[in-house]
């Protein structure tokens, strides 16, 4: 009996959290489904490629509307780019900036890590 009052009321706290986290976001202006899966809307900023994806090349556009393209860092001496930029849409919805390493196997080509 014990062990059916501990799921009985298990499920209320549930309940009541879902209820309570619903009624915030009406007071502030969102639906429930974006408080419960804590989104931001997608309008604001939008990665082509997904995010941040080094093997594709995209295109961010941020909240003010600037446009970002991934970009190859140049090699050295002129070398083989073996490293790129990737923009991706940040939680303040501006595009940001990562630079990162290629694979031990890859170049960077067009914005984007492929196999050399």
């Amino acid at each position: 009996m014990a062990a059916k009052n501990s799921v009985s009321l298990i499920v209320a706290v549930i309940a009541l959290a879902i209820v309570g986290l619903s009624f915030a976001g009406v007071l502030q202006g969102y639906a429930a489904s974006d408080v419960l899966t804590a989104t931001h809307p997608s309008s604001m900023c939008k990665d082509s490629d997904g995010g941040m994806n080094m093997k594709i090349s995209g295109m961010c556009i941020d909240s003010r509307n600037t446009e970002y393209a991934d970009k190859c860092i140049p090699g050295l001496k002129g070398g083989q780019s073996r490293a790129v930029t990737e923009y991706y849409c940040a939680p303040n919805n501006l595009c940001s900036p990562l630079p990162r390493q290629c694979a031990g196997n890859e170049v960077c080509a067009d914005g984007a890590c492929v196999l050399a």
